[in-house]
């Protein structure tokens, strides 16, 4: 998994947090009291999508650091759809374990249509559950948009959850052939 870091400056980091909610307010996602919103050691807003008239709740979380209580409360929310946001990502966070864990959690809540993401800047990592409604898309636009490198999702080990770069073919942690980047078994 190792790869081209990308050292992202915290000016840049700045100019995103801008840049979506303009995006998302230009997509009128937004309501015109949303803002963002302290969240652990990020912040959090919350918004909702609209589908055939329907509003579906929704949140984006941006923290310089994906911590484990940041990826941990998105793995277990009631939230619909989420997506996570981070410059880097804290030691010791599995993002493979988090997928498995809301993977788990959509099935024993069986919500519909959901979507859960998770960006890190620092070697573009992408982990998805889920089908992205609208206003996912239009946040992964802007994401690949800032960036030299474009975002490409990693396999998840079965075994281990482990995350691995999309053409391994084996897990680099227990050597357990790969699947497609698809559905958890």
């Amino acid at each position: 998994m190792d790869g081209e870091q990308t050292i992202w400056p915290r000016e840049s980091f700045a100019n995103l947090r801008a840049l979506l909610l303009e995006a998302l307010q230009a997509g009128m996602f937004l309501s015109r009291e949303a803002t963002w919103r302290p969240h652990f050691t990020g912040e959090i807003l919350y918004f909702a999508d609209r589908v055939f008239g329907v509003e579906r709740p929704a949140v984006l979380v941006l923290a310089e650091e994906l911590t484990t209580e940041i990826v941990d409360n998105a793995a277990e929310s009631d939230f619909r759809s989420t997506a996570l946001i981070g410059l880097t990502l804290a030691p010791g966070v599995e993002l493979g374990q988090a997928r498995a864990t809301r993977a788990a959690r959509i099935a024993e809540t069986d919500v519909g249509e959901h979507y859960w993401a998770t960006f890190v800047l620092d070697n573009a990592i992408l982990v998805t559950h889920g089908t992205p409604l609208s206003w996912c898309r239009l946040v992964g636009e802007v994401m690949n948009a800032q960036i030299s490198t474009p975002f490409v999702q990693r396999k998840i080990c079965q075994h281990c959850h482990a995350l691995n770069d999309y053409h391994a073919r084996v897990c680099a942690n227990c050597q357990t052939p790969l699947s497609l980047t698809g559905k958890l078994t």
